[in-house]
């Protein structure tokens, strides 16, 4: 089972074609071990580590097995703590090894790592891992894995170690493409981050969209933060945006900022979604966020800790969805008279004693709403009408 120098050059020629630029992780690896298998190198199994930048996602795990799908294991954000990493192979690269061998075959007591242990009840005879060192520092790898009577030949991981650095180009582009798209839904939304990627990133550049919208804030929030230290503040703030963000997501709502201890988010209208669809998840998300305040008080006020609580304004229309700032300095949002007037229902929250108040526009998409009158509010000449569910009473 060879590798000459010559089939390297081919692994290194598919690796670095330009076709192969789009690929996924899972696509790469199982591309590679394709191709390997082609040249007649007997694999059984191929792990491979793609670091990622992300606030829940730690890395990326590709498994491929021969005979079977390759699959993706998503490592969170905690898993350096855990008692498998700890006794992994991962480890010891991470720790700056840069070569791990285990003849699997020539061993006869238990083997140093448990997930070896494992490959040699499932067969394996020969398992070497290297490290995919990234040009920021950070630290992959990738093992191979043979179930050939006498393990790998050498010259196979002679060749494979070649490969070493066009291994690690090909899997940083890929990981800083999905770093990329992931940090960017993180920051602006994903319909942002799709504008952004797409290339919308021209001051002034914006399109028109219609659209479910939400503006909401917390009661007494400056009052609080003067009296509570910073720490006790910021936990208090992502105890509820981690609440209101998982009901707007969960209802096909976008989350577009926060402001201070508001929140914009959007409900897009178009092919999927209709006004009376969008107006009625966004109204659902609210009434469940509502639901979920609650359960975080009571929790809070068990534990004799500040709380708060929400007023959530929804409307609907249309709005300019773009790029403002300055040529440096960017913000990806919505503006327009629909987002101010949200703002400004907000503000009749606390006034109206309700939690969540919708607009007339936003009533006629939805059910059963209770007009509370007209009401003045800055910056608009004429007075607005504003209506509530009965379950959104104070």
């Amino acid at each position: 089972m060879g590798l000459s120098s010559e089939r390297s050059g081919l692994v290194a020629e598919w690796l670095a074609n330009s076709q192969a630029h789009s690929l996924t992780c899972e696509e790469i690896i199982s591309g590679l071990c394709q191709l390997l298998l082609d040249l007649n190198v007997e694999l059984f199994r191929v792990s491979a580590a793609f670091p990622s930048l992300h606030s829940l996602i730690r890395g990326r795990q590709v498994v491929w097995e021969r005979g079977r799908n390759v699959r993706t294991i998503i490592r969170r954000q905690g898993t350096l703590d855990t008692f498998e990493y700890r006794k992994s192979p991962a480890k010891v690269i991470h720790d700056g090894a840069t070569f791990i061998r285990q003849r699997i075959w020539q061993s006869e007591g238990p083997e140093i790592f448990p997930v070896i242990e494992e490959l040699k009840t499932a067969g394996a005879t020969d398992y070497f891992a290297m490290p995919i060192p990234f040009s920021t520092g950070v630290v992959g790898y990738i093992s191979w894995t043979t179930d050939a009577p006498n393990g790998f030949d050498e010259t196979v991981v002679t060749d494979l170690l070649s490969l070493t650095r066009i291994i690690a180009l090909r899997c940083e582009l890929e990981s800083t493409n999905f770093s990329s798209k992931a940090l960017l839904a993180s920051y602006l939304g994903k319909s942002a981050a799709k504008e952004v990627l797409g290339g919308n990133v021209k001051l002034g550049q914006s399109s028109s969209m219609t659209a479910a919208i939400w503006f909401s804030d917390l009661r007494n929030f400056t009052k609080l933060a003067d009296q509570c230290p910073p720490n006790e503040t910021l936990m208090l703030l992502n105890s509820y945006f981690e609440a209101l963000t998982k009901c707007i997501q969960d209802r096909n709502g976008e989350v577009l900022k926060y402001i201070g201890d508001g929140i914009l988010a959007i409900f897009p209208i178009g092919s999927a979604l209709d006004s009376v669809d969008a107006c009625r998840n966004a109204k659902l998300a609210a009434l469940e966020s509502l639901s979920k305040i609650d359960a975080i008080n009571l929790a809070r006020k068990n534990e004799e800790r500040i709380i708060s609580d929400v007023g959530i304004a929804l409307h609907v229309g249309e709005v300019a969805f773009g790029n403002i700032g300055a040529p440096d300095r960017l913000d990806f949002t919505v503006i327009g008279p629909c987002v101010n007037l949200a703002a400004r229902i907000e503000g009749l929250c606390s006034k109206l004693n309700s939690r969540l108040l919708v607009s007339a526009e936003f009533a006629a998409n939805s059910e059963e709403f209770t007009s509370l009158g007209s009401h003045n509010v800055k910056g608009i000449d004429s007075e607005i009408e504003v209506f509530r569910p009965e379950t959104a009473k104070k």
